[in-house]
């Protein structure tokens, strides 16, 4: 995780200056008093943990809704495995895993993709954010792959004995 240091001759680094907001200690900046050249900063530059939290939020929030509200027929036995948010929060990609035949992923694929709308205005009501993340779903393969590498292993296994 990147550190920059922002003081108040940032100007002449070259370096854009803080709003008052951002000296309070918002968005991630943290005041911390200096001696000598006044007020710096501390500001995160990959605000990764924010990004996981927000991250794991909308995968519960995601899942409750495709259990309780998405009547899509298209969307099949599906789980929400892992959701990458953008640095600037403003894009989501969210990993989907679906139980059945390349058809059924396809289909319920789909069906996400047409309810992505649904699914952001819906988000917005629950979760406070001053901007809801576009929903990219991907199709998440790592568990049918997990589950074909241990097939192959216990067929080694019971070559071997």
């Amino acid at each position: 995780m990147g550190i920059a240091i922002v003081r108040d001759c940032s100007i002449r680094m070259g370096i854009p200056t803080l709003s008052s907001e951002q000296r309070k200690g918002a968005c991630g900046f943290l005041p911390i008093p200096s001696k000598g050249m006044g007020t710096c900063c501390i500001r995160s530059m990959a605000n990764s943990h924010r990004q996981e939290k927000l991250g794991e939020l909308i995968a519960v929030e995601l899942s409750d809704l495709m259990r309780t509200r998405l009547k899509d027929p298209r969307v099949g036995f599906a789980s929400i495995t892992h959701v990458e948010v953008s640095g600037d929060f403003r894009h989501a990609k969210i990993f989907v895993s679906v139980m059945g035949s390349p058809e059924d992923q396809v289909a319920t694929m789909k069906g996400l993709k047409h309810a992505s709308g649904y699914l952001r205005h819906e988000l917005a009501e629950r979760i406070t954010l001053r901007y809801m993340p576009e929903l990219v779903f991907k199709l998440d393969t790592s568990i049918a792959e997990g589950a074909k590498v241990l097939e192959l292993i216990r067929q080694n296994e019971q070559e071997q004995h």
